[in-house]
């Protein structure tokens, strides 16, 4: 009899857990959103857990994960607050916002991200590393907005994921949080800072590993990885942790007490993309993510690389007709080499990017959705779905650039000069609608170039170039391409460049001359 009861005890256990389990809804990378919040106010785990992230979105298991990240989503904790722009620039690109510095522009700029996901039955993923008062603040406005969208709605497509019922749950306030609860599926896991046999830091169902570990090791390992995106995120988180903390982590209770490494947000990563064994321990996060030497390219991984965009079928280049807004596209002869038919590719989501004009420095989009459709120049702050293209493979090195709104290809209207571009049907698959990019310069780093040089990196005051030579152009540009440096050079091989008035990041040397352009990354300190 006590077997039988034991059983039909386990037989009950299993299906209660199997009924469990099977509630989880599973990331849809075709129609989600991830939305990766971090506080970042007052320890500094955030850093760290924005650089492993970072390093994650750069691996082929993230490939076509559309993501939208949030710098100072805290609540009612004290403390100071790390700013860490530029990590989030390396990690993200043009993909976050700034919740500390202004909150009301952060919650507009995460509204414009979930609405159309929601309004196409897609889910919005809240990875909630920190407290849950920046996603209240976007999601009632929301839920009471005339959109198509009710609490319903939030209710089945809006996961709230969080580890932390502590810190994160207590320094929120209640009453958004308790909004956030009722109207979201919310999920609490495991802490990701205990282990998998640690009883403290049980919360439920949801098991996660632990990503924090004490060695002082793994951050030099990252320096110095063969993977170089996660090779510049490591490297830049540690420079801030350095700038905040220049004597070391005071509090021996932190794993940093010790210059170890703590991303315990990044279990919430690990458990909405069901990473599982392939990443359920430090060791193989470290070893997958990190220290791997196969990886998708960053958020930009050719900042200011410049191209023309030439026809297959014509041969000729694409330009907007002059500056102004609101001007038509067309092609014009191969000879043409100024600035006005270089282009910049800025990347955005799922294999999509903006084509930057170099000489106007604006994008280019259907005017309509209907067929015939000309192509017009409209400034960077379009940045919507219109102006956003991606590459679809033909052969040869050509491809159709499709419209991310529209999903229509384009070609110009016949092989003439000053021929204008319009929209047209994926139908339309000929010679005429494929295009490729011929690299107007090639852009080689130290490794690859060994007539260019820079040293120290990094440097403080200044930075000796070496294998220069006269009227070389010298720029030198922050992450988000301002420009802070530019001199011609005035003699040979060797010069020191004063950097000494720069803040403290990391910045993109551009040597330009009539053969080549270099570019080389330094670190200001």
């Amino acid at each position: 009899m006590k077997s039988k009861i034991h059983f039909f005890l386990m037989m009950a256990i299993m299906a209660i857990c199997s009924q469990v389990f099977a509630q989880r809804p599973s990331f849809n990378k075709n129609k989600d959103i991830l939305i990766a919040c971090f506080d970042i106010k007052p320890d500094p785990d955030d850093i760290h857990a924005v650089a492993a992230l970072g390093s994650m979105l750069a691996h082929p298991d993230l490939t076509g994960v559309e993501y939208f990240a949030v710098a100072g989503a805290y609540g009612s904790q004290g403390g100071s607050y790390l700013q860490s722009n530029s990590l989030f620039n390396m990690a993200f690109g043009n993909n976050w916002t700034d919740a500390h510095s202004n909150r009301s522009a952060a919650i507009a700029a995460i509204t414009s991200k979930v609405v159309p996901i929601l309004q196409n039955g897609g889910k919005v993923w809240v990875q909630e590393g920190g407290q849950s008062d920046v996603t209240a603040d976007w999601l009632m406005p929301v839920i009471n907005a005339s959109n198509g969208i009710n609490s319903n709605t939030t209710k089945n497509n809006v996961i709230l994921v969080q580890h932390d019922d502590g810190f994160n749950e207590g320094q929120a306030n209640q009453s958004k949080l308790n909004n956030v609860k009722a109207n979201t599926r919310y999920f609490l896991l495991d802490d990701g800072n205990a282990g998998w046999n640690d009883g403290w830091g049980d919360h439920g169902p949801w098991s996660t590993p632990m990503y924090r570990n004490r060695s002082n090791s793994f951050v030099d390992q990252a320096k110095n990885s063969p993977n170089s995106v996660a090779k510049a995120l490591w490297t830049e988180a540690d420079r801030l942790f350095n700038s905040y903390f220049p004597n070391g982590f005071p509090h021996d209770w932190s794993f940093f007490f010790t210059d170890g490494v703590d991303y315990s947000d990044c279990v919430e990563n690990w458990w909405i993309f069901e990473i599982g064994s392939n990443a359920d321990t430090h060791d193989k996060f470290w070893s997958r993510y990190v220290m791997n030497t196969t990886s998708n390219p960053g958020p930009n991984p050719n900042p200011n690389q410049q191209f023309f965009i030439v026809n297959r079928q014509t041969g000729k280049k694409l330009r907007p007709q002059n500056n102004a807004d609101g001007i038509t596209l067309i092609q014009v002869p191969a000879s043409t080499t100024s600035n006005i038919v270089k282009w910049e590719q800025v990347n955005t989501s799922n294999g999509y990017f903006y084509l930057k004009n170099v000489e106007t420095g604006k994008y280019f989009r259907p005017v309509g959705n209907n067929d015939g459709s000309a192509l017009e120049q409209r400034p960077t702050s379009y940045s919507g779905n219109y102006t956003q293209w991606k590459k679809v493979n033909s052969s040869n090195g050509y491809f159709y650039l499709q419209n991310r709104q529209t999903n229509h290809y384009f070609r110009p209207t016949t092989d003439s000069d000053n021929s204008p571009m319009v929209q047209r049907p994926t139908t339309y698959s000929g010679n005429y609608t494929q295009w490729k990019f011929d690299a107007v310069g090639s852009k080689t780093s130290v490794l690859e170039d060994n007539k260019i040089a820079i040293y120290p990196n990094p440097a403080s005051s200044q930075l000796k170039i070496l294998g220069i030579a006269k009227q070389d152009i010298i720029s030198v540009k922050d992450l988000s391409g301002k420009m802070v440096i530019k001199e011609v050079t005035s003699i040979e091989k060797n010069m020191n460049l004063d950097v000494s008035r720069l803040q403290n990041g990391v910045y993109v040397l551009t040597i330009k001359n009539a053969n080549k352009n270099t570019t080389l990354q330094f670190v200001k300190k």
